[in-house]
């Protein structure tokens, strides 16, 4: 007779060793992209956080303001530590932030295998959540304008919000310990530490994203149990420290100069709040490619359409998962058996029922009036970790089981899949960087002039200036407006210059200055862009500003 038991674990042992195969390649995949595709995928946004890396690699400092101008928030957590130091030693901006976006990936994976640890999860469990936090989710495709989805966020290229998911995970690994040994205590001092350093960095964010939602958690956990102790034990304590490290790191920012974007947020109002609450859902399924985005259109039956059927399989495996949680939290609670487990499910709950919470209440909608889903990038981390909770809860006997763990292991691969051919299909050739380049190159001009009435080149600016670190570029639209958001600030005053300029206009431009563009000469033309040539500097920017 056949033994139930090895067959049982032979499957486990199967799907466990595919879900490991596809961690690997998917994150091989990763650092191959990150490493030696970040020029070709290079953006707007990404391409402030690859020029601080050169600025600070160059001239040291932690934010040298002298040098660049800020944008939301200085955001040079991951730059300071580990990119530019590395683009000191190498030279090299694609390979030294590619480095540090891949170093941080793998310390993540480390943290949430821990942390899985912690909460008693077993090797299949921990490798789906490693899974789950690979996948790139691009079922919206590569969006060069503005990309601001879940793999940009967390692991691809500018990855803006992978420190924050760290110290994040940190701060949660201290408070899945069942007890705080001597070890630990170290770690816990580090994570404070790194919070004072992040929102230093990052502002106020994260005491939205993880600050309140583990205060409600500490409250909610000393009612349930009406015991006043809960307010001072261990772990309440250490929130308390980590609470007061993400206000004491604003406040170091703020006396040092630093503009926050967290200042710019407003209440929602009173006939925006159902609409904010129903984008909250449609966010969450954003992030794990489950819908279209809003200027999306897919037939359903088609192979670009079918990619959202796996991104919802795994959207509703996290919500089931979620769901399961709660109503166990509230089982035990009505049962007074309030074990460690429950803590540990309770905390996870309160992340993500916390920033529903909180951002059901407050206007996060971006200059185009989306929703922006990075915000929410916490609690699907939390709820990544409560979906391996949730597998180890079901029997391994239960056919629903295996059904679903192979559900989710192909929606995860066939995701992974399309996620690479997005990549892999993609570039930002349409900026003409290199063509514009091939004729720059051919001059002996060092200060470049990207110079429009409208602003069509702020594209090719933004990125060609990472490219190319032997010239200064300076962006100029709206005919007068000196492109200065997360730009160094060589030549604002361009009368420090008086060699050879370029200057790259549209062909059909009649707007400009003409007594200017006449000391220039033609050098070349192609696709509606003309690069032409002066031996001189005739561009005053202040007189320009006032011909604005």
């Amino acid at each position: 007779m056949d033994n139930p038991v090895k067959g049982k674990f032979n499957f486990r042992n199967i799907i466990a060793l595919l879900f490991v195969l596809g961690a690997i390649i998917q994150f091989m995949l990763t650092f191959y992209f990150n490493v030696f595709e970040a020029k070709e995928h290079l953006d707007i946004d990404a391409s402030v956080e690859y020029l601080k890396t050169i600025v600070i690699g160059d001239r040291g400092g932690f934010f040298p303001q002298e040098f660049f101008h800020e944008t939301s928030q200085p955001q040079i957590e991951k730059v300071f530590l580990i990119s530019a130091p590395i683009y000191r030693l190498t030279g090299n901006v694609w390979l030294s932030y590619g480095l540090s976006t891949e170093i941080i990936s793998i310390l993540i994976i480390l943290v949430l295998w821990f942390i899985a640890s912690n909460i008693g999860l077993g090797f299949l469990e921990r490798i789906i959540i490693v899974n789950l936090f690979l996948c790139p989710y691009l079922a919206n495709g590569f969006n060069l304008d503005n990309n601001l989805s879940y793999y940009f966020c967390t692991n691809g290229w500018a990855a803006y919000y992978d420190v924050v998911a760290l110290v994040f995970l940190m701060a949660i690994y201290i408070l899945t310990l069942d007890e705080l040994g001597f070890k630990n205590k170290i770690i816990a001092g580090i994570s404070i530490a790194a919070m004072i350093y992040l929102c230093v960095s990052k502002g106020l964010g994260m005491l939205i994203w993880c600050g309140i939602p583990m205060l409600l958690y500490v409250l909610v956990k000393s009612l349930l149990k009406n015991d006043y102790k809960e307010l001072i034990s261990w772990k309440s304590i250490y929130i308390y420290s980590i609470v007061t490290s993400m206000l004491l790191g604003r406040l170091i920012g703020g006396l040092s100069g630093f503009t926050y974007f967290d200042s710019s947020k407003t209440w929602v109002r009173a006939g925006d709040f159902w609409g904010n609450l129903g984008n909250i859902y449609v966010g969450f399924k954003l992030l794990v490619g489950a819908i279209p985005g809003a200027d999306i259109h897919r037939n359903p039956a088609s192979l670009m359409g079918i990619v959202y059927v796996f991104g919802e399989v795994i959207f509703y495996v996290l919500l089931i998962a979620v769901i399961y949680a709660f109503i166990n939290v509230i089982n035990d609670i009505r049962n007074k058996s309030f074990t460690t487990d429950t803590d540990k499910r309770m905390l996870l709950l309160m992340i993500i029922i916390g920033n529903v919470f909180e951002y059901s209440l407050i206007d996060t909608k971006g200059n185009e009036g989306v929703f922006e889903t990075r915000y929410l990038l916490l609690a699907l981390l939390a709820a990544f970790v409560l979906a391996g909770d949730f597998i180890k809860s079901i029997s391994d006997s239960l056919i629903f089981k295996q059904l679903g763990i192979v559900a989710l292991l192909v929606s995860i691969g066939f995701m992974d899949l399309f996620s690479n051919y997005v990549l892999a299909i993609s570039d930002n050739s349409s900026y003409k960087v290199d063509e514009c380049l091939a004729v720059i190159e051919q001059t002996d001009a060092k200060l470049v002039y990207f110079w429009a009435t409208e602003e069509e080149f702020t594209r090719t600016d933004r990125v060609i200036r990472v490219v190319d670190t032997s010239r200064v570029y300076k962006g100029i639209s709206k005919g007068h407006y000196l492109q200065v958001f997360g730009d160094y600030t060589y030549y604002d005053d361009s009368k420090q210059y008086e060699g050879p300029t370029v200057v790259v206009i549209s062909s059909d431009e009649t707007n400009l200055p003409q007594d200017i563009l006449e000391q220039y000469e033609l050098l070349a033309e192609f696709d509606n862009i003309s690069i032409l040539y002066c031996k001189s500097n005739p561009i005053d920017l202040e007189k320009l500003t006032e011909w604005g």
